[in-house]
């Protein structure tokens, strides 16, 4: 995909120009971070966050497919009060009047369902459901409300949200086609292409650089160009495919990197010594391994097998 700007991609605006679901993966189409989590306070499939007040202490997160499409399923089989969100940026929907539906089936009670609206610091909230009855079929769900309005000049920390929410129960829920949208009526989901799908989650959250990790597609791994600017320090970069909403935390998980240079010299480095993110690219400081590298030669690097970079710009 080419460098898309974060301008295009920024709240309603990202997928209501030309499009009408405001929920971004709500088709459950890209998983990232993983296809499997168990535990809670973290992203699942892509744009899907668990939060807890009273931790559940067996609870898992899967991606079920079926022939025409990809269930987000949720097990919960101890009682606790947990949540699945997805947030939604901005906040130019106040006072207008928005459609949520979705498909989903499975067992349990308790489930109920909010519409919250995040600004200035403080939470205002909607209920559209205090007990959603699941059944054994796939059911499209329907609930019609008008966004809360808001008195004061949005902040770049407001967002609406999306809250499937359990309080002290058990539930077994497979949940597909989540759509929120303008207006009263509920239409037929919007399907977007992964690719189109993937870009408006990599606003969000990208992997940048991924080698040989399960279930993860590898990534510039190879032949990065190389600056040595002395014996210890060499430095990468690698820009981003989709700019990021916002100056992301970088992490890197079994970190090794090989830096080769003169034809045949070659040093395998651990830890960056620093990462230097921004919304278009991460550089990389590498040190070196105990082997000084040599300035002046042209170098490049390989990222080593099972390891990878994150870099999350979530709300």
């Amino acid at each position: 995909l080419p460098a898309i700007s974060g301008a295009n991609l920024t709240a309603v605006n990202a997928v209501n120009g030309g499009r009408k679901n405001l929920i971004i993966n709500g088709g459950f189409d890209v998983w990232q971070r993983g296809t499997s989590f168990t535990g809670y306070n973290k992203y699942t499939a892509d744009r899907w966050k668990t939060n807890v007040s009273v931790a559940p202490t067996s609870q898992s997160f899967d991606r079920v497919q079926e022939l025409n499409r990809n269930l987000f399923r949720w097990q919960c089989t101890t009682t606790g009060i947990a949540v699945v969100q997805q947030r939604i940026e901005g906040n130019k929907l106040a006072g207008k009047t928005v459609t949520l539906s979705f498909w989903a089936k499975g067992s349990g009670s308790g489930l109920s369902l909010k519409f919250r609206t995040y600004h200035n610091g403080s939470w205002i909230d909607t209920t559209l459901e205090s007990n959603i009855v699941l059944t054994s079929t796939l059911t499209k769900y329907t609930y019609t409300t008008t966004a809360h309005s808001i008195s004061t000049v949005p902040t770049a920390s407001d967002f609406n949200s999306i809250e499937y929410a359990l309080t002290n129960n058990t539930i077994d829920m497979y949940i597909s086609d989540v759509q929120l949208e303008l207006g009263s009526t509920a239409t037929d989901f919007e399907h977007r292409s992964y690719g189109e799908e993937l870009a408006l989650c990599q606003r969000y959250y990208q992997e940048p650089l991924v080698r040989s990790v399960a279930g993860k597609l590898d990534t510039n791994w190879q032949g990065n160009p190389s600056n040595i600017f002395s014996t210890t320090r060499a430095f990468f970069k690698v820009s981003l495919p989709v700019t990021l909403r916002a100056l992301p935390t970088a992490t890197v998980f079994n970190p090794k990197f090989d830096l080769a240079w003169n034809n045949s010299q070659q040093q395998t480095t651990a830890q960056p010594s620093t990462m230097y993110p921004d919304i278009q690219a991460i550089g990389l400081d590498l040190n070196n391994g105990g082997t000084n590298f040599i300035v002046g030669y042209p170098a490049h690097v390989d990222i080593g097998s099972g390891c990878y970079v994150t870099l999350d710009a979530e709300l």
